[in-house]
């Protein structure tokens, strides 16, 4: 595991944003340095990791509230079987809300553009597939 210098995680993050840019996206950073955009509706945070040269993770926090335990459960097996049909990209419950990662391991992360499309593809079907199970146990 490499890590970042301060120098090559803001070149990264650069390489990323301007890319993104280039792409029709809007992306900002926030105060913890993960880039910021708008996918499918959803506000995705891009995070890289300083201790991590190789880890890249896009999450969408919070995309499906959990008012109830039945809620909860549904939302679990929605979940699992979203995650079990998806390359790369994992939705969890945690507490009373629904998270989707994708989890990118990259030896050489600038390169992360090549991979920045099919990435989100993965991200739109696992949310398709997690809203289509939970509408078949209805």
């Amino acid at each position: 595991m490499r890590s970042h210098t301060p120098e090559s995680l803001a070149s990264l993050r650069a390489t990323i944003k301007d890319y993104m840019v280039e792409e029709g996206y809007r992306p900002s950073l926030n105060a913890d340095g993960e880039i910021i955009f708008h996918f499918e509706g959803r506000i995705c945070y891009l995070q890289t990791d300083a201790k991590d040269h190789d880890s890249l993770r896009i999450v969408i926090v919070n995309f499906h509230p959990l008012p109830t335990e039945a809620a909860r459960a549904r939302a679990t097996v929605a979940a699992q079987e979203a995650t079990a049909s998806t390359k790369v990209v994992k939705i969890f419950t945690l507490g009373d809300d629904t998270w989707c990662t994708a989890e990118l391991i990259m030896h050489e992360p600038e390169r992360f553009t090549e991979v920045l499309g099919r990435t989100l593809s993965a991200i739109r079907a696992a949310l398709h597939s997690f809203e289509k199970a939970l509408a078949n146990q209805n």
